[in-house]
Protein backbone atom coordinates (compact mmCIF):
# COMPACT_ATOMS: atom_id res chain seq x y z
CA UNK A 1 0.00 0.00 0.00
CA UNK A 2 2.79 2.16 0.86
CA UNK A 3 4.87 1.61 -2.80
CA UNK A 4 1.07 2.08 -4.09
CA UNK A 5 0.26 5.54 -2.70
CA UNK A 6 4.34 6.77 -3.03
CA UNK A 7 4.33 5.52 -6.39
CA UNK A 8 0.77 7.73 -7.03
CA UNK A 9 2.69 10.83 -5.19
CA UNK A 10 5.62 10.26 -7.42
CA UNK A 11 3.43 10.16 -10.77
CA UNK A 12 1.39 12.99 -9.76
CA UNK A 13 4.43 15.24 -8.57
CA UNK A 14 6.06 14.66 -12.10
CA UNK A 15 3.34 15.27 -14.29
CA UNK A 16 2.64 18.26 -12.68
CA UNK A 17 5.89 19.27 -13.01
CA UNK A 18 6.09 18.87 -16.57
CA UNK A 19 2.83 20.62 -16.70
CA UNK A 20 3.59 23.70 -14.47
CA UNK A 21 7.02 23.90 -16.69
CA UNK A 22 4.79 23.83 -20.19
CA UNK A 23 2.70 26.48 -19.03
CA UNK A 24 5.22 28.28 -17.26
CA UNK A 25 7.31 28.42 -21.04
CA UNK A 26 3.59 29.57 -22.95
CA UNK A 27 4.33 32.57 -19.98
CA UNK A 28 6.71 33.57 -20.97
CA UNK A 29 5.87 33.40 -24.84
CA UNK A 30 2.83 35.31 -23.79
CA UNK A 31 4.49 37.59 -22.08
CA UNK A 32 7.32 38.33 -24.64
CA UNK A 33 4.66 38.43 -27.46
CA UNK A 34 3.03 41.24 -24.86
CA UNK A 35 6.13 43.37 -24.94
CA UNK A 36 6.30 43.38 -28.21
CA UNK A 37 2.83 44.52 -29.19
CA UNK A 38 2.89 47.21 -26.65
CA UNK A 39 6.08 48.40 -28.29
CA UNK A 40 3.98 48.59 -31.64
CA UNK A 41 1.12 50.25 -30.14
CA UNK A 42 2.56 52.58 -28.78
CA UNK A 43 3.72 54.44 -31.69
CA UNK A 44 1.08 53.74 -33.74
CA UNK A 45 -1.22 55.26 -30.69
CA UNK A 46 1.09 58.05 -30.92
CA UNK A 47 1.02 58.76 -34.78
CA UNK A 48 -2.91 58.46 -34.67
CA UNK A 49 -3.28 60.74 -31.91
CA UNK A 50 -0.83 63.62 -33.86
CA UNK A 51 -2.94 62.76 -36.45
CA UNK A 52 -6.19 63.71 -34.68
CA UNK A 53 -4.61 66.78 -32.88
CA UNK A 54 -3.54 68.31 -36.05
CA UNK A 55 -6.94 67.34 -38.57
CA UNK A 56 -8.48 68.89 -35.09
CA UNK A 57 -6.37 72.43 -34.91
CA UNK A 58 -6.99 72.56 -38.71
CA UNK A 59 -10.44 72.64 -37.80
CA UNK A 60 -10.30 74.98 -35.03
CA UNK A 61 -8.19 77.29 -35.88
CA UNK A 62 -10.34 79.61 -37.76
CA UNK A 63 -13.31 79.05 -35.09
CA UNK A 64 -10.81 79.87 -32.02
CA UNK A 65 -9.72 83.44 -34.71
CA UNK A 66 -13.37 84.68 -35.53
CA UNK A 67 -14.59 83.77 -32.00
CA UNK A 68 -12.06 86.31 -30.65
CA UNK A 69 -12.34 88.61 -33.21
CA UNK A 70 -16.29 89.06 -32.64
CA UNK A 71 -16.15 88.69 -28.85
CA UNK A 72 -18.23 85.55 -28.10
CA UNK A 73 -17.38 84.26 -25.40
CA UNK A 74 -17.98 80.65 -26.42
CA UNK A 75 -16.38 77.47 -24.18
CA UNK A 76 -13.56 75.71 -25.99
CA UNK A 77 -15.45 72.70 -25.65
CA UNK A 78 -18.74 74.07 -27.91
CA UNK A 79 -15.55 74.98 -30.70
CA UNK A 80 -13.96 71.96 -30.98
CA UNK A 81 -15.15 69.24 -34.11
CA UNK A 82 -13.97 65.76 -33.01
CA UNK A 83 -11.95 63.92 -35.60
CA UNK A 84 -13.50 60.39 -35.99
CA UNK A 85 -11.31 57.71 -33.52
CA UNK A 86 -11.22 60.50 -30.92
CA UNK A 87 -12.86 61.83 -28.21
CA UNK A 88 -13.78 64.82 -27.05
CA UNK A 89 -12.09 64.17 -23.43
CA UNK A 90 -9.19 63.08 -25.76
CA UNK A 91 -9.16 66.92 -27.51
CA UNK A 92 -9.85 69.27 -24.89
CA UNK A 93 -6.96 69.43 -23.59
CA UNK A 94 -5.22 69.94 -26.69
CA UNK A 95 -7.61 72.92 -28.06
CA UNK A 96 -7.55 74.39 -24.69
CA UNK A 97 -3.87 74.48 -25.55
CA UNK A 98 -4.51 76.06 -28.84
CA UNK A 99 -6.77 78.57 -27.28
CA UNK A 100 -4.07 79.78 -25.02
CA UNK A 101 -1.59 80.34 -27.93
CA UNK A 102 -4.21 82.05 -30.08
CA UNK A 103 -5.10 84.36 -27.33
CA UNK A 104 -1.64 84.96 -26.63
CA UNK A 105 -1.01 86.07 -30.39
CA UNK A 106 -3.62 88.31 -30.33
CA UNK A 107 -2.10 89.96 -27.68
CA UNK A 108 0.87 90.07 -29.37
CA UNK A 109 -0.17 91.17 -32.84
CA UNK A 110 -2.76 94.12 -31.81
CA UNK A 111 -0.04 95.44 -29.23
CA UNK A 112 2.18 96.30 -32.06
CA UNK A 113 -0.92 97.63 -34.14
CA UNK A 114 -1.56 101.49 -33.95
CA UNK A 115 -4.68 103.89 -35.01
CA UNK A 116 -3.16 104.67 -38.36
CA UNK A 117 -2.48 101.60 -39.63
CA UNK A 118 -4.66 100.13 -42.34
CA UNK A 119 -5.30 96.88 -44.34
CA UNK A 120 -1.55 97.43 -46.62
CA UNK A 121 -0.06 96.53 -43.21
CA UNK A 122 1.72 93.41 -43.48
CA UNK A 123 3.18 90.78 -40.97
CA UNK A 124 6.67 91.41 -42.51
CA UNK A 125 5.81 95.50 -41.23
CA UNK A 126 4.93 93.72 -37.52
CA UNK A 127 7.73 91.65 -37.70
CA UNK A 128 9.92 94.47 -38.18
CA UNK A 129 8.72 96.49 -35.38
CA UNK A 130 9.09 93.44 -32.89
CA UNK A 131 6.72 90.95 -32.92
CA UNK A 132 8.53 87.54 -32.03
CA UNK A 133 6.50 83.97 -31.91
CA UNK A 134 8.09 80.36 -31.88
CA UNK A 135 8.92 78.92 -35.26
CA UNK A 136 6.49 76.23 -35.23
CA UNK A 137 3.85 79.41 -34.27
CA UNK A 138 4.65 81.24 -37.49
CA UNK A 139 1.76 79.81 -39.41
CA UNK A 140 -0.15 80.51 -36.45
CA UNK A 141 0.75 83.87 -35.71
CA UNK A 142 0.55 84.71 -39.80
CA UNK A 143 -3.29 83.56 -39.46
CA UNK A 144 -4.19 85.65 -36.37
CA UNK A 145 -2.30 88.65 -37.79
CA UNK A 146 -4.43 88.20 -41.16
CA UNK A 147 -8.01 88.54 -39.45
CA UNK A 148 -6.74 91.44 -37.28
CA UNK A 149 -5.25 93.06 -39.91
CA UNK A 150 -8.36 92.47 -42.25
CA UNK A 151 -10.35 94.57 -39.42
CA UNK A 152 -8.38 97.04 -39.93
CA UNK A 153 -9.55 100.74 -42.26
CA UNK A 154 -9.21 100.80 -45.61
CA UNK A 155 -5.67 103.06 -47.14
CA UNK A 156 -7.93 104.38 -49.92
CA UNK A 157 -11.59 104.53 -51.16
CA UNK A 158 -11.13 101.65 -53.14
CA UNK A 159 -8.83 99.72 -51.19
CA UNK A 160 -9.47 95.96 -51.20
CA UNK A 161 -6.71 95.55 -48.74
CA UNK A 162 -3.48 93.90 -48.89
CA UNK A 163 -4.36 90.83 -51.23
CA UNK A 164 -1.80 88.07 -50.42
CA UNK A 165 -0.64 85.30 -48.67
CA UNK A 166 -0.84 87.17 -45.34
CA UNK A 167 -4.65 88.31 -45.81
CA UNK A 168 -6.33 85.63 -46.45
CA UNK A 169 -8.41 82.90 -45.54
CA UNK A 170 -6.67 79.79 -45.28
CA UNK A 171 -8.32 77.06 -47.33
CA UNK A 172 -8.18 73.22 -47.39
CA UNK A 173 -8.67 71.85 -51.28
CA UNK A 174 -10.85 68.47 -51.27
CA UNK A 175 -8.06 66.40 -52.63
CA UNK A 176 -6.09 67.97 -49.69
CA UNK A 177 -8.55 67.21 -47.29
CA UNK A 178 -9.45 63.62 -48.58
CA UNK A 179 -5.38 62.59 -48.06
CA UNK A 180 -6.00 63.98 -44.52
CA UNK A 181 -8.94 61.50 -44.01
CA UNK A 182 -7.17 59.14 -45.44
CA UNK A 183 -4.10 59.18 -43.35
CA UNK A 184 -6.09 59.71 -40.27
CA UNK A 185 -8.59 56.21 -40.96
CA UNK A 186 -5.04 54.50 -41.81
CA UNK A 187 -3.69 55.36 -38.24
CA UNK A 188 -7.20 54.58 -36.36
CA UNK A 189 -7.05 50.90 -38.18
CA UNK A 190 -3.34 50.37 -37.67
CA UNK A 191 -3.96 51.56 -33.73
CA UNK A 192 -7.31 49.65 -33.11
CA UNK A 193 -5.89 46.49 -34.60
CA UNK A 194 -2.50 47.02 -32.38
CA UNK A 195 -4.97 47.96 -29.51
CA UNK A 196 -7.10 44.49 -29.92
CA UNK A 197 -3.32 42.41 -29.45
CA UNK A 198 -2.00 44.10 -27.02
CA UNK A 199 -6.00 43.22 -24.95
CA UNK A 200 -5.99 39.49 -26.11
CA UNK A 201 -2.34 39.34 -24.53
CA UNK A 202 -2.88 41.41 -21.64
CA UNK A 203 -5.81 38.74 -21.22
CA UNK A 204 -3.83 35.60 -22.31
CA UNK A 205 -0.91 36.47 -19.84
CA UNK A 206 -3.30 36.91 -16.98
CA UNK A 207 -5.22 33.31 -17.34
CA UNK A 208 -2.18 31.68 -18.28
CA UNK A 209 -0.51 32.89 -14.82
CA UNK A 210 -3.61 31.92 -12.96
CA UNK A 211 -3.36 28.62 -14.51
CA UNK A 212 0.66 28.64 -12.69
CA UNK A 213 -0.54 29.50 -9.57
CA UNK A 214 -3.44 26.58 -9.77
CA UNK A 215 -0.32 24.07 -10.07
CA UNK A 216 1.36 25.46 -6.60
CA UNK A 217 -1.46 24.25 -5.09
CA UNK A 218 -2.57 21.16 -6.83
CA UNK A 219 -5.36 18.70 -5.77
CA UNK A 220 -4.80 15.87 -3.40
CA UNK A 221 -0.89 15.66 -3.17
CA UNK A 222 -1.17 17.02 0.38
CA UNK A 223 -3.56 14.81 1.85
CA UNK A 224 -1.48 11.99 0.61
CA UNK A 225 1.59 12.60 1.59
CA UNK A 226 -0.33 12.58 5.30
CA UNK A 227 -2.45 9.42 4.22
CA UNK A 228 1.20 7.97 3.28
CA UNK A 229 2.58 8.96 6.69
CA UNK A 230 0.00 7.80 8.66
CA UNK A 231 0.48 4.41 6.80
CA UNK A 232 3.91 3.87 7.01
CA UNK A 233 3.91 4.79 10.70
CA UNK A 234 0.80 2.35 11.32
CA UNK A 235 1.70 -0.25 8.82
CA UNK A 236 4.89 -0.48 8.90
CA UNK A 237 6.89 1.73 11.94
CA UNK A 238 5.13 -0.26 14.67
CA UNK A 239 5.06 -3.62 13.61
CA UNK A 240 8.88 -3.25 13.16
CA UNK A 241 9.45 -1.51 15.99
CA UNK A 242 7.41 -4.38 18.38
CA UNK A 243 9.06 -7.41 16.40
CA UNK A 244 12.57 -5.72 17.19
CA UNK A 245 12.12 -4.52 20.91
CA UNK A 246 9.42 -6.82 22.05
CA UNK A 247 10.94 -9.73 23.48
CA UNK A 248 8.23 -11.44 25.24
CA UNK A 249 5.45 -13.09 23.47
CA UNK A 250 2.89 -10.44 22.24
CA UNK A 251 0.13 -9.41 24.10
CA UNK A 252 -3.37 -9.52 22.51
CA UNK A 253 -4.06 -5.69 23.25
CA UNK A 254 -0.70 -5.05 21.45
CA UNK A 255 -2.36 -7.17 18.39
CA UNK A 256 -5.63 -5.44 18.62
CA UNK A 257 -3.39 -2.28 18.24
CA UNK A 258 -1.33 -3.11 15.49
CA UNK A 259 -4.70 -4.93 13.24
CA UNK A 260 -6.43 -1.60 14.21
CA UNK A 261 -3.72 0.81 12.94
CA UNK A 262 -3.77 -0.98 9.65
CA UNK A 263 -6.82 -1.43 9.02
CA UNK A 264 -7.62 1.77 9.99
CA UNK A 265 -4.37 3.24 7.49
CA UNK A 266 -6.05 0.63 5.18
CA UNK A 267 -9.84 2.43 5.10
CA UNK A 268 -7.77 6.30 4.57
CA UNK A 269 -6.29 4.89 1.44
CA UNK A 270 -9.21 3.40 0.14
CA UNK A 271 -11.30 6.52 1.42
CA UNK A 272 -8.77 8.79 -0.31
CA UNK A 273 -9.17 6.69 -3.75
CA UNK A 274 -12.51 7.70 -3.37
CA UNK A 275 -12.57 11.21 -2.41
CA UNK A 276 -9.95 11.69 -5.64
CA UNK A 277 -12.09 10.02 -8.13
CA UNK A 278 -15.03 12.16 -6.91
CA UNK A 279 -12.38 15.43 -7.42
CA UNK A 280 -11.46 14.74 -10.96
CA UNK A 281 -14.56 13.75 -12.20
CA UNK A 282 -16.32 16.91 -10.40
CA UNK A 283 -14.18 19.13 -12.08
CA UNK A 284 -15.23 20.12 -15.44
CA UNK A 285 -12.44 20.93 -18.42
CA UNK A 286 -13.13 24.67 -18.89
CA UNK A 287 -14.53 26.07 -21.78
CA UNK A 288 -12.60 28.57 -24.37
CA UNK A 289 -15.43 30.82 -22.94
CA UNK A 290 -14.29 30.79 -19.65
CA UNK A 291 -11.41 32.86 -20.47
CA UNK A 292 -12.25 34.83 -23.00
CA UNK A 293 -12.71 38.05 -20.86
CA UNK A 294 -12.30 40.43 -23.72
CA UNK A 295 -15.90 42.04 -24.75
CA UNK A 296 -16.16 42.01 -28.75
CA UNK A 297 -16.13 46.01 -27.84
CA UNK A 298 -12.74 45.92 -26.03
CA UNK A 299 -11.20 44.08 -29.26
CA UNK A 300 -11.77 46.32 -31.63
CA UNK A 301 -11.65 49.46 -29.83
CA UNK A 302 -8.83 51.99 -28.53
CA UNK A 303 -8.44 53.94 -25.84
CA UNK A 304 -10.40 57.51 -26.21
CA UNK A 305 -12.09 55.99 -29.34
CA UNK A 306 -15.77 56.67 -27.98
CA UNK A 307 -17.69 59.56 -27.88
CA UNK A 308 -18.79 62.63 -30.28
CA UNK A 309 -17.07 61.90 -34.00
CA UNK A 310 -16.71 64.43 -36.83
CA UNK A 311 -15.49 62.62 -40.04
Amino acid sequence: MVAIIGGFLVSRLVALSSEREGIARQLKAAEQRLVLHRAEYEPAHEYRLGNSIETMEEWLLDKLIDERLESEGKGTAELVDVPRGSSLEEMLPYAEELRKRVDISFADVTDLITERDHRRLSFDSLVERGLTFAEEDRDLFIRVASSVIGGLRPSARYDFGNIGTDTLRFVTSPTSHEIEMRRLDESIRSESDLHALVVAGEHEVERLGRDLDDFAQPVGVTSAVWILAAFSIAGIMAPLLVMAFWSKPIPVWLLFVLVVGFGAGLAAVLGYIAWYQREISGRSVPDESDYDDVAPSDATSTDGFSGDQTA
